[in-house]
């Protein structure tokens, strides 16, 4: 079944100061100017009043669930961004590039990759050049002894030792790749998040300002109406809390901002002014139409199959087993073929001569003080761990599927009640509006109808975040981040 995910958002215009690179940030004041309470209140001195509403026919935008057709986006949400900031898709393919931690992963990989390249050496013939001079040091013992020559060995037959060696070597290089692809991964989901917080913030920042805009403007004349007995006193101390608090609101939003682009900056380390996110959350949602519908344990099945790091964990307790089986059979005999040929003085008869020699030995240790016994139980240990590993990876993988496929399901219910809020908060902040002009409601009914619209706002922006992210963590936990980052 396909899923649409259609949020209606705040329609509401922000001011230019709010974020760069936000199409409409210089729009007249018919259509971006703040709200205003002064305006509002011009119900009884025949001053215009302005809606905080976006045109019955502005455009539509993908959101977090419902129909697009009949949902009415606010222009300060989904916005087109100018070409001056930077794509979330070039911050993204940066932090990848310039991650530290994918580079440790790919240490990893070329030093098991020396490591598989050390265990074949192990069959391969050595060959060496020997050389000593010297004379006997009593004086019974004056023979000159000088030697010179060049040594053949291969091991023709370990009992197996090689061989399991050389597939734990193997399955050790596997298990790296694994964790190169595994760490990739984990930058991308970690980037996305960071993309997803700064959208957010960058959301709330525009609400808030916005909403300070027009608390600041109801302020400034909060006097001269008092004066003009257009208002109570209440209702102008009521106003300049209101204003004093957005602002508080307005300025921790703008650090929030500023910290979170400063992740941004980091991960990427790209030192841009914005960055445009336009088309990440249809990014997302592309995915969710045969995932979310899964059922939990089908969906866990998908997912430890697609995971990296359950693959390098089964590569890894592999590598265990078959070392495991190379240690068993290192107090076993070592069968090898061995050569020289020798150039030596011979002081009997005062001159230099040849001898080569060829054959099989036979190589048994018989006591090497623990040596093999103490490889043994280090190799049974390492198994042990690399399975316990591999479970712990399996009952993470489970946790996190679980978790994220209940928290998407949430989101969306969350998403729809959120969304029907908004629309009832609208309605009433509309009707607020209505009944002030008409006298019937006092201007602190109206702050109180404004508190609620922009609470609903914030309320909305937040549980998109949370959706977004759920679905993030939901596609990392099943390997689908990779397929992102192409």
């Amino acid at each position: 079944m396909t899923i649409k995910r259609r949020v209606k958002i705040i329609p509401i215009m922000v001011a230019a100061t709010v974020a760069c690179g936000e199409a409409g940030a210089t729009a007249g004041a018919q259509d971006g100017a703040p709200i205003s309470l002064a305006e509002i209140a011009g119900r009884r001195t025949g001053e215009s009043v302005m809606m905080p509403y976006a045109a019955p026919g502005a455009p539509r935008v993908p959101g977090l669930v419902g129909d697009a057709e009949d949902v009415p986006p606010p222009a300060a949400r989904d916005t087109a961004e100018t070409a001056a900031c930077l794509g979330w898709q070039q911050a993204m393919s940066r932090a990848i590039e310039t991650a530290a931690r994918i580079d440790a992963a790919a240490a990893d990989a070329d030093s098991a990759r020396a490591g598989r390249l050390a265990a074949k050496a192990r069959s391969m013939p050595s060959v060496s050049l020997f050389a000593q001079s010297g004379v006997g040091d009593t004086p019974l013992d004056q023979t000159r002894d000088d030697q010179a020559g060049i040594q053949y060995r291969q091991d023709i037959f370990t009992f197996g030792r090689n061989r399991y060696a050389q597939r734990a070597a193997e399955a050790d290089l596997a298990a790296a790749r694994h964790g190169v692809e595994a760490a990739r991964r984990g930058v991308v989901e970690e980037i996305l998040i960071a993309l997803l917080d700064y959208r957010r913030v960058r959301e709330a920042a525009m609400l808030l300002a916005r909403k300070q805009d027009g608390y600041a403007q109801g302020a400034a004349g909060a006097r001269e109406r008092l004066s003009r007995r257009l208002i109570t006193l209440t209702e102008a101390s009521e106003i300049r809390v209101r204003s004093l608090v957005a602002e508080s609101e307005t300025a921790e939003a703008q650090m929030a901002l500023d910290e979170a682009l400063i992740r941004l900056q980091v991960l990427s380390r790209q030192d841009e002014a914005c960055i445009a996110t336009d088309g990440l959350p249809a990014m997302l949602e592309a995915y969710t139409n045969d995932i979310v519908q899964l059922p939990a344990g089908e969906a866990t099945a998908r997912a430890f199959d697609q995971s990296a790091a359950a693959r390098g964990s089964e590569a890894a307790r592999d590598a265990a087993r078959e070392g495991v089986k190379a240690a068993e059979r290192s107090a076993w005999p070592t069968v090898s073929l061995s050569a020289f040929a020798l150039y030596e003085y011979d002081d009997l008869i005062d001159d230099y001569q040849d001898e080569s020699r060829i054959g099989v030995t036979l190589r048994q240790d018989l006591y090497a003080g623990g040596q093999n016994r103490a490889q043994r139980m280090r190799a049974r240990a390492d198994l042990r761990r690399a399975e316990a590993q591999l479970e712990m990876e399996r009952i993470m993988i489970e946790d996190q599927v679980r978790r994220a496929l209940a928290a998407v399901r949430a989101q969306q219910r969350v998403g729809q009640s959120l969304r029907a809020a908004l629309g009832e908060a609208e309605t009433q902040l509309d009707a607020t509006r209505r009944e002030y002009e008409a006298s019937t409601k006092t201007l602190t009914d109206l702050i109180f109808a404004t508190e609620t619209y922009y609470d609903a706002a914030l309320r909305e922006t937040q549980a998109r975040y949370r959706y977004h992210a759920s679905l993030v963590t939901l596609y990392g936990a099943m390997g689908l981040l990779g397929d992102m980052a192409q």
